[in-house]
């Protein structure tokens, strides 16, 4: 009697959540609808206020905020968003590693320093051919052009500039604007260090500002490594022998030629195959803030944006 009695209450627990599971599903369909449907992004606020809200959402949440509804993701995607960001003073920087794997495959990479976490940007639709443009890039080592935006013209590098010029430099990302100094990375005659440069153009030299960089060449790279300016100090990117994507971050403020060590006690392939050991000789120096797996992906550019 009693398990006859408890089967039809099984059945009648599971029509009920079968019928609730339904609702649910119905639920979120009306809502979605509703939010799709409904011609402004927050009902009960002006789009004006609702813009507001998203710009002081940190742009790490954006790629799920894009997910509620395609008024949202419009929203998300238009510039009235970031000038608002701008005029809010809540811009962010966030650093852009690109990449190439086999079968010169590029991607891009954002990582977004305050949170530590990564995101895969949407494929590129297209790159050109670099075989051709490479032949003519030696030239470019010693000479070039600057183009000056105020006057919109080309001049021509200024000799100094040019002499100093890292000779690794063509085809890389060596070189970084930072604080409205001109800074380029030159590992070109050092096996397991190199030296950071600082472009004074009222004298028209390179000074050298780092005299220790632990960097070391792993690969046959066009770019093993590269040098930005992010968040109010300088950064070199490059990979170790784990395939890792390393970023070490550089505090020029405390920084000077003479208090730079110019002594190695470890080996180049010691320091290179843990991150962290990369800091171990000048700790008040340098410092990795993010490693993360690139597998045998090359680093090829980068690029910093604060939007």
């Amino acid at each position: 009697m009693g398990s006859f009695l408890s089967v039809p209450a099984a059945k009648s627990r599971e029509v009920v959540h079968c019928e609730t599971s339904r609702g649910d599903a119905n639920k979120k369909i009306r809502i979605s609808s509703y939010l799709d449907d409904n011609p402004r992004l927050i009902p009960s606020l002006p789009d004006e206020v609702s813009i507001q809200i998203l710009a002081r959402l940190p742009r790490i949440h954006y790629l799920n905020v894009k997910l509620i509804s395609r008024r949202w993701m419009t929203a998300v995607m238009s510039g009235e968003l970031f000038q608002m960001r701008r005029q809010l003073g809540v811009t962010e920087e966030w650093l852009y590693v690109m990449t190439k794997t086999r079968g010169d495959k590029y991607s891009w990479q954002a990582l977004d320093p305050r949170s530590g976490k990564w995101q895969r940007l949407p494929p590129m639709p297209h790159v050109v051919d670099e075989e051709e443009p490479k032949r003519g890039l030696p030239g470019f080592w010693m000479w070039g052009e600057i183009y000056d935006p105020e006057t919109s013209s080309w001049v021509e590098m200024p000799h100094g500039m040019g002499d100093g010029w890292p000779a690794r430099q063509a085809r890389t990302k060596l070189g970084t604007v930072f604080n409205g100094d001109l800074y380029a990375l030159d590992p070109a005659s050092y096996l397991d260090n190199g030296k950071i440069k600082m472009y004074d153009n009222q004298e028209d030299v390179w000074r050298v500002v780092v005299e220790k960089v632990p960097v070391c060449y792993l690969t046959d790279s066009d770019s093993p490594f590269l040098l930005a300016g992010l968040l109010g100090k300088l950064h070199v990117i490059m990979k170790d022998a784990n395939h890792h994507i390393v970023i070490l971050e550089a505090d020029l403020q405390r920084l000077t030629v003479s208090n730079v060590s110019t002594s190695s006690t470890a080996p180049a392939d010691s320091m290179i195959d843990n991150p962290a050991s990369l800091v171990e000789e000048e700790p008040e120096f340098w410092k990795v803030i993010d490693a993360k797996d690139s597998g045998a992906a090359e680093l090829v550019s980068c690029q910093v944006l604060d939007i």
